[in-house]
């Protein structure tokens, strides 16, 4: 239900340029879901001055614009704080790279089956350190392992396949 919901409001934006406010009375989400699911498809500009035109006594231009520049601004701080606890933090010692990798296993991985070592997540950096980490401190055990990846359409497969560096079987959905 919240996928075909997403990409409606999606399409909604991509297709026919529709603002957060006129996707969400049209579909009937939350506010705080429409806009993590739009975060990645705002409007341009152009949209924005069509938008002005269609509704301006709604007050909606001044919103988007207000949205764009809340976005920008957090990115541009996010991007700052993470540059700052890098150059704090690196190089990461072994031992914490190991503790990093079994912290991540204990929050995304599969604790329910002993035969098998499966971590879920969608981000594909997230993806990239945790077979690292299998290489790193797991090599000597890999080659036993059947490695298989599912991925959503959205991940970039070739990326993971080719950090890996050996069998992978590879199931988009």
């Amino acid at each position: 239900m919240n996928a075909e919901l997403r990409a409606q409001a999606i399409s909604l934006r991509v297709n026919h340029h529709f603002s957060s406010a006129e996707i969400r009375t049209r579909i009937g989400v939350p506010k705080s879901t429409l806009s993590y699911w739009l975060k990645d498809y705002p409007l341009n500009l152009e949209e924005i001055a069509g938008i002005r035109k269609l509704a301006w006594r709604k007050g909606e231009v001044g919103r988007e614009k207000y949205r764009k520049i809340q976005r920008q601004a957090k990115e541009r701080e996010k991007q700052t704080i993470y540059l700052e606890e890098k150059k704090r933090l690196s190089p990461l010692s072994k031992e914490s790279l190991y503790i990093a990798g079994l912290a991540l296993y204990l929050a995304e991985g599969d604790k329910k089956n002993d035969t098998r070592l499966v971590l879920a997540n969608t981000d594909i950096k997230v993806l990239k350190f945790f077979i690292t980490w299998l290489q790193l401190f797991l090599d000597t055990y890999l080659h036993s392992f059947i490695k298989h990846l599912y991925v959503s359409s959205r991940v970039q497969v070739s990326v993971t396949k080719n950090h890996l560096g050996m069998g992978l079987v590879v199931y988009v959905y």
